[in-house]
């Protein structure tokens, strides 16, 4: 009788347990890069500094970014690669005798809404071919010099 109840037991706390099959992620998705605050970003900007020249800068930032996957609908268990373009937007600013070329990289969703907002996006700003300066402050200082 003590077996039966044993095998009852067992199965009730059986029924307690769940298993759950996720598609398999391609290795490149476990790449997980932060910035110095600790956020979380989708590049390796953190690796790029003041001094670099802009085809440095591009080894390491790449032509385009990963941002996601999504399920291929003919293969329900293969994920697709979601890119964009990389750097996503440049500008130029130009004072009285320099030219800045300022480059925007997109490095972090705030918001899966399908649309890229400039919090999302990360300012290089280059004098000539050399990096002098990123992060939204430093391009923020840089148009205030030159508007003054």
């Amino acid at each position: 009788m003590q077996k039966i109840y044993l095998f009852i037991g067992m199965l009730f706390l059986a029924g307690c347990s769940t298993v759950a099959f996720e598609p398999a992620v391609p290795q490149s998705a476990d790449k997980v890069f932060h910035d110095l605050d600790g956020r979380r970003n989708l590049t390796n900007i953190s690796h790029v500094y003041e001094g670099m020249t802009y085809l440095e800068v591009l080894s390491i930032m790449g032509d385009k970014i990963n941002i996601g996957y999504r399920q291929d609908k003919s293969t329900l268990n293969v994920l697709e690669p979601i890119t964009l373009k990389s750097p996503y937007r440049m500008e130029m600013l130009r004072a009285e005798d320099k030219v800045y070329n300022v480059i925007y990289y997109y490095t972090r969703i705030q918001k899966s809404d399908g649309i890229v907002s400039e919090d999302e996006l990360t300012p290089l700003v280059f004098e000539g071919e050399r990096l002098i300066g990123k992060g939204r402050d430093y391009l923020f200082q840089l148009k205030n010099k030159i508007n003054s």
